[in-house]
């Protein structure tokens, strides 16, 4: 059983219906009887409306969604009775009467049932094969249900027992002269032992003269004078089970043909209508795939020219390998006359004199290691710091001014992951930002023009050369430096920007920054903090950022798990995306995203997932894990800053080295879940108190 929206509601059905793929495939399928029974309605105030073979009830329920009336529904079928049953239940302002039997002539009342595709039709048997069915004329149905001697619209689909249920309602169709609406199907006739016309002849000869014939997708094709044999003829030829399976058809009496006659007229025009609003929905869409087509064709054009230039890259590598392996094998001879030489023979001699004269685990060598480590410490002690006369003592600061530079790396401006600091910083200087856009091969950027009018500049995440913070004419220069990026670099290289203020979101390189002299601020940023979203408890969601970081490493983390995981595989700048092989999409239900029109969007993803997988190796501030422990998620990190300074293993999230990835435990996954949560609603009360030290540190002298 499943259940599916058919027009306005949910109706019940058994699971190999057809009709939700037809009614959303075909656009006029299924919608005649509703406009038919509403324009008779109109004429004559009332309806009452006869379906016989009403399967599930969804043309009923079709039409009284339309319009109210009396419905009496005739079913023999036992499944379909009982989803009948339940789909009108819910119908408000009509009338439902419901008759549990097949309808047809007595003497046709042995045969076999035969269902398929949500549908069932009964053929005759007349041998041993048949069993006797429970099966009622028209008339007797009508005298029964006496409401409905007022009929004025009967449907008929039986699937080719229509002539027999016509015949079986000889004096109801002389004395109602309802309109008609049946399916005509040559082939399910025939093998219920009727000519394909003989329906023609008997409606003929109750003063049915003509018929709108629909094809079977609901699309009027022609209107048909039953005497003229030949254009019936014409029409069964095109029935080719390819176009068109079989006609539904729409008759009304000849002594009621001024009153109905409109209804022919406005059925070709609605059915018009609406084919020419498809037609310019179809157009728009055309539109649209010749713009994709056009975006495509330009995207494989860029595709070829890169696949060229990778070419061309990989002959230079293949010259430069080629060189290398000349220079390997040059070295290699080298190598061997050294070993060959005199030189390297004392080298072994007092090699054997040095282990003799300091055997391992002597005194002597243990007191000759010692003096290495004490020279080490020594050197650690007195030459690891920052020359003191490199240190800006006090600096010319213009405290009067309330302008501030902020120089930005463009990605950031696509992600908004600076937007929390250059809010803050606008309550109380007037930022003026300029991206960076040199990671993208262009020039960097001028900034030349700040001078002492200005009360600082700040470099955002983006570590400046020498040469440009010697162009800017104003002492006061921070640096917001990024763990990710900066943060493995030793004295050497951050000895070049010892006139520099630094503000540290990590503790690690704060305190390596401290110990070498430098003029460091540590402040750990916090994110709001909302509601607690605990999420599905078997579902991840995973970013990957990184080449290496990718999903052959975070499966390892699962080990036997069972989870279904979401994969974002928009990649930083420079980075490739790892497809998951087939076997693993399906394995872990792996859905895909490749961006998001809004971070909001990314957000509420997330918050429907219990466990998030950090994307990177190290993070600057961490921004996107930071956010997910803000929910509640459970956080799988590597083991490394700025996601080792939140994460306690085990307690506040898992974390993990991701060049020997292992499978975690996540059997605390709640009580962990609930620990992030508690941690983050206190570090952000932190935060809102600590942040303030970032203005009192730009206007520090």
């Amino acid at each position: 059983m499943k259940i599916e929206k058919i027009g306005k509601r949910n109706l019940k059905m058994n699971d190999d219906h057809m009709l939700p793929e037809y009614y959303k495939n075909f656009l006029l399928y299924d919608r005649a009887l509703p406009r038919i029974a509403k324009q008779v309605k109109e004429i004559d105030g009332e309806l009452f409306f006869v379906d016989v073979g009403a399967n599930i009830g969804d043309t009923v329920v079709l039409v009284s969604d339309e319009t109210s009336g009396n419905f009496l529904c005739v079913e023999g079928e036992e499944e379909y009775l009982n989803f009948l049953k339940e789909n009108t239940k819910g119908a408000r302002d009509s009338n439902f009467e419901i008759e549990d039997s097949f309808c047809g002539e007595k003497e046709k009342n042995k045969g076999i049932l035969i269902k398929e595709a949500g549908t069932a039709r009964i053929e005759e048997k007349e041998n041993k094969d048949g069993e006797v069915l429970k099966l009622k004329t028209l008339d007797e149905i009508i005298e029964k249900h006496k409401l409905f001697y007022k009929t004025n619209l009967l449907k008929i689909d039986t699937d080719g027992f229509e002539v027999s249920v016509l015949k079986s309602g000889n004096n109801f169709l002389s004395e109602s002269q309802p309109l008609i609406y049946f399916e005509f199907d040559p082939d399910f006739y025939q093998k219920n032992n009727f000519q394909p016309l003989e329906v023609f002849e008997f409606l003929f000869s109750k003063g049915y003269k003509k018929g709108l014939f629909y094809d079977n997708f609901g699309l009027p094709i022609k209107i048909v004078n039953f005497a003229k044999q030949e254009d019936i003829k014409f029409l069964i030829d095109q029935i080719d089970k390819n176009n068109i399976y079989y006609f539904d058809v729409l008759t009304l009496p000849e002594s009621k043909e001024k009153r109905y006659k409109k209804i022919f007229e406005k059925e070709l025009l609605d059915c018009l209508n609406v084919l020419n609003v498809n037609l310019k929905k179809e157009k728009g869409k055309l539109i649209e795939l010749e713009n994709n087509l056009r975006s495509s064709q330009n995207e494989l054009t860029n595709a070829n020219n890169q696949l060229s230039q990778t070419q061309t890259e990989l002959s230079q590598t293949q010259t430069k390998l080629s060189q290398t392996q000349t220079k390997l094998s040059q070295t290699q001879t080298e190598l061997e006359k050294i070993y060959r030489s005199r030189e390297w023979r004392v080298a072994l001699f007092l090699q054997k004199m040095f282990k003799w004269f300091f055997p391992a685990g002597s005194l002597r060598r243990k007191g000759l290691f010692f003096s290495f480590k004490l020279a080490k410490l020594v050197q650690k002690i007195f030459c690891n710091k920052l020359p003191t006369k490199n240190l800006k003592t006090k600096r010319k600061i213009n405290l009067k001014s309330k302008k501030i530079v902020f120089v930005d790396h463009s990605y950031h401006h696509k992600t908004k992951s600076s937007s929390f600091m250059l809010d803050y910083l606008k309550e109380f200087f007037e930022v003026e930002v300029v991206l960076d856009e040199s990671w993208q091969g262009r020039p960097a950027p001028d900034l030349s023009f700040i001078d002492e009018d200005y009360l600082a500049v700040i470099f955002w995440q983006i570590l400046p050369s020498p040469e440009t913070v010697a162009q800017i004419k104003n002492e006061n220069i921070l640096y917001f430096p990024m763990y990710d990026q900066s943060g493995r670099l030793e004295l050497d290289f951050w000895s070049k920007y010892s006139s520099l203020k630094i503000v540290n979101f990590s503790r690690a390189l704060h305190q390596k920054l401290k110990s070498w002299g430098f003029q460091s601020l540590y402040v750990q940023y916090f994110p709001e903090v909302k509601d607690f979203y605990p999420g599905k408890a078997e579902e991840a969601f995973f970013w990957q950022r990184l080449s290496f970081i990718n999903f052959e490493v975070v499966k390892k983390l699962f080990g036997k798990e069972k989870i279904k995981i979401h994969l974002h595989q928009a990649v930083d700048p420079n980075q490739q995306f790892l497809k998951p092989s087939q076997e693993d999409i399906e394995k872990f239900q792996i859905t895909f995203s490749d961006w998001f029109d809004t971070r909001e969007e990314m957000l509420e993803l997330i918050r429907e997932k219990a466990i998030y997988v950090a994307p990177r190796e190290y993070e600057g501030i961490g921004m996107s894990f930071l956010e997910a422990m803000a929910m509640g998620k459970l956080v799988v990190a590597n083991n490394q800053p700025t996601m080792n300074e939140y994460i306690e293993n085990g307690k506040t999230g898992l974390l993990f080295d991701w060049q020997n990835p292992q499978p975690l435990d996540f059997s605390q996954r709640e009580k962990i879940q609930k620990n992030a949560y508690e941690f983050m609603k206190k570090g952000r009360e932190k935060w809102e108190k600590e942040k303030e030290k970032i203005v009192e540190f730009i206007k520090e002298v």
